[in-house]
Order: C-alpha cells, then structure tokens, then sequence
C-alpha cells in the first residue's frame, strides 16, 4: 500500500471511532428518558463489550475492516456513555459538590487515555503479538460496571420529574443523602422545579424555545471552542509530533498523559471553589497564547533546534490549561444550563459537538502537520508525477512543497488559538456563574431572561 493511502488509512482508523460517538450521541434522549440515567449507562455498556470483541477478532480475521467496524461500534458506545455518565452524575450530586463530582468524570476519562498510551508502548502490549489484546482491555472496565451499577440507585430526580414517583425518589434520595433533612429539603427544591418544567421536550421544541437559546449558544460555543483548540490533535499525535526531534518520543507521549490526569484532579480540586467560568476562561486564554507559542517554536525549529524542549514544554502546559477547565466543565455545563426536560437533549447536543470536533482533528491533522505533508510528498513524488502524467524529470519537487507549508505547517495552530480566543470573548460576555446554584435557580435566570442581555442581568458573568 502506496504511503499516502496508508496514512489516510490510518487516520481512518483513528477518527472513526469519533464519527460513530458522533452517531451515537444522537440516542442520548430516547434512552435517557425511556429507561432512566443509571438502566441507559448499563444498556449501552453491550456495546462496549461487542466493539472490543470485534477489535479483538481483527487480528485473527487479518482484517483491518473488521477494526474499523469494532472501532466504529465502540465510538457509538462513547457518544452514548460520555453524555449519559455526567448528566447522571449531575442529577445524583449534591448542589455544592455538583461541578466536583461531574469533573470526576473527565479524571476517569484522562486515566484511561493515560492507561492506554502505557498499553501501547512496545514494552507492554503495543506489539505486533499483542496488539489486539490490548485493544480488548476495555472488557475489564465494562465487566466491572455490569457488577457494580446496578447496586447505585437511579436518579431521583428523573423518578420524581420524569416518572412522578415520588416515594421511589424520596427512597433514592435517603440512599444517597443518608440525612432525612437534607432529603426533605431537596426533595422540596425538586418538587419547585417540577412545576416549572414542561414535560415531553420535542427536538424541534428544544431548538424553537426562546429560553434555551442563550443556552444552546452558550454550549455551542464552549464545546467548539474546547474541542477545536488543539487539545485532541496533541493527544492523539503527540507521539508523531515528537518523534522527529526526539529518540523516545514515546515516553513523552506519556508525559503528556501524566499531565493530563494530573492537571483533571487539579481542576477537581478547585471546580468548587473558583467555579466554572474562572476555569473557562483562564483555560481558554492560556490555550491561545500556548498555541501562538506552538507556532513561533515549530516555525524557527529548523534554524534553532535546541528549541525542541521548549516545544514540549509549551504542549504540557497546553494539555494543563485544558484540563483546568475547558476539558472537564464543557462535559457538563450543559447539565446545569438547562432544566429536567431539556437536559437530556442538551446532552446529546453536547456530546455531538464534542466528538464532531475530536472527529475532525483526527482526520484532519496529521495532513496539516508539515512533517507528515513533506514525507508523503518526497517518498512519492514519482507517484504525483504519473497521476498529473508528468514525466519524472519535469517534476518541481521544491515548489510542490513550498505551496503545502504555506497552507498549513505551524499556522495550524493559529486556527487553534482563533478558536479559544472566540470561546473566551463569548464566555466572558454571556457565560453565568453555576457553582452552588440549583437547577431551578439557574433555569429561572434564563427564563427570566427572554429577550433580555444577559449581560445586563443581575447575577450573570460574576466571579463570585
């Protein structure tokens, strides 16, 4: 196989797991409100399961069709679960510990990308032997979920709101509160918020509502901007990025994920005490300016490549500023931005920007990058020659080369940083302070705030 269908073929195979989480978030509601928060998380778990058995049989298939179905599948379980996980986590969390238990989520996840780069070093099980073993560990994780979930209650506000059970959300309620006070008191709040909320939100309404306009702008914008900064293109190519200047670009991949993690428990920490749009938007910021450093690094490089650590070091804080607050917080925001009925819907919408946006970079980048571009080019120029049906001799290798750097190389990382700085204007102008608010007290703002700024309102873009 030529090199440049291989590298298509390749980043295929990476990005198509996101298309199908890209699909799959589109069953977010129907499963949400049909059969609770806690029985959808169980239902969609099969699909991990299923998509880990066919990675697994691609190798003994020697089919890579078969890896792109079962990556495919797997990605449908991610656009599910990564919606389903935190809106449940939101509605069994207390109000003042909402935003640190949601974030506990995003540590999860950043562990599990850590987990995985340490699987794939050709030490562990990243060989041509075991490769496929290691594409299967995700059966460990659902096995688990499969024994563990089903001893967690469901929520009790979808029992209460959605299904009108009190009893049976009063029961969840003491299982989880423990303090017979504390559940009369929400259950007393849940029960206010039960009366302001339309119950059986169409998509076509949730779009038309003048109350969640402000909202669905609000989680448009995060999430692209999360997504589209540059986050997900150094995760899942850093190894590439870093093998042309380095020898053990691999370790420093793990670096990466070790920063990662890190820096998730580090916004854990401070979600409930510097909020949400302290977080967003100092995370924003500093992703521009790390991705205008990423630029001036990558293209002075090659006339002064002692400036190779200074690149590493400008995507560790890079990963860092994600993780602080735009990582975590665009996962869950939408949670709190809407009320019971438009939640699930919010959620959906949440997780299709989400993986929408890592599909892309993932297909897309690796031909931007300007190492890969000028390897392709080089190692098959004979290749362009006979499709343009050039003779070889007539080809002008310098100035095929010179038109790809000057339409990307390192400006793809302006793009990036254009990204956060439009998130980070739209957060400081429109974005609410969540942390320690109910449900109902943030849905009362917006629907007291149809056809009203929400600059202009009292409570809204405080730090307080």
């Amino acid at each position: 196989m030529p090199d440049h269908s291989l590298t298509l073929l390749w980043s295929f195979s990476v990005s198509v797991k996101d298309f199908g989480a890209l699909l799959g978030s589109l069953g977010v509601k129907c499963l949400a409100d049909s059969y609770g928060r806690r029985n959808s998380i169980l239902i969609v778990n099969c699909l991990s399961v299923v998509g880990a058995c066919l990675m697994f049989a691609s190798k003994a298939s020697e089919s890579f069709e078969v890896l792109i179905v079962g990556r495919l599948v797997f990605g449908l379980f991610c656009g599910l679960v990564m919606s389903l996980n935190p809106l449940y986590i939101q509605e069994v969390s207390p109000t003042d510990l909402r935003g640190a238990f949601a974030t506990l989520n995003q540590v999860s996840f950043a562990s599990g990308i850590l987990v995985g780069m340490v699987a794939g070093l050709e030490t562990a099980l990243g060989t041509e032997h075991y490769w496929a073993m290691m594409l299967s560990l995700s059966l460990i994780p659902a096995l688990i979920q499969y024994l563990v979930l089903p001893l967690c209650p469901e929520s009790p506000r979808y029992l209460l709101i959605n299904r009108g059970k009190e009893k049976e959300a009063e029961a969840a309620l003491l299982r989880l509160r423990g303090n017979p006070d504390k559940v009369f008191t929400e259950l007393e709040e849940m029960k206010e918020e039960a009366a302001h909320t339309h119950t059986g939100v169409t998509i076509h309404e949730f779009f038309k509502r003048r109350s969640y306009r402000q909202p669905i702008i609000l989680v448009l914008i995060i999430n692209l901007g999360s997504q589209l900064s540059g986050f997900n293109a150094i995760i899942n190519y850093s190894t590439r990025m870093f093998q042309a200047r380095f020898d053990e670009a691999k370790y420093l991949t793990l670096g990466v994920g070790a920063v990662n993690v890190t820096f998730t428990l580090v916004a854990f920490f401070l979600m409930e005490r510097a909020g949400r749009r302290r977080l967003l938007l100092t995370g924003f910021i500093s992703i521009a300016v790390c991705n205008l450093l990423m630029t001036i690094v990558d293209s002075v490089l090659h006339l002064v490549p002692e400036l190779r650590s200074l690149q590493v070091l400008v995507v560790f804080c890079l990963i860092s500023a994600y993780e602080l607050g735009p990582g975590p917080i665009s996962w869950f925001i939408a949670a709190e931005l809407f009320d019971q009925s438009g939640r699930p819907i919010a959620m959906a919408f949440t997780s299709m920007l989400n993986w929408g946006g890592k599909f892309v970079l993932a297909l897309l980048f690796p031909p931007l990058l300007v190492e890969t571009v000028e390897i392709n080019l080089t190692a098959n120029l004979g290749n362009i020659c006979r499709d343009e049906g050039q003779p070889k001799a007539e080809a002008k290798e310098p100035n095929q080369l010179g038109r790809y750097k000057k339409a990307c190389g390192a400006f793809v990382y302006l793009l990036f940083m254009t990204v956060a700085l439009l998130a980070f204007t739209f957060t400081w102008i429109r974005l609410p302070e969540t942390k320690g608010r109910t449900f109902d007290d943030i849905a009362e703002e917006f629907r007291g705030a149809e056809g009203i700024p929400l600059h202009n309102k009292t409570g809204f873009n405080t730090f307080t």
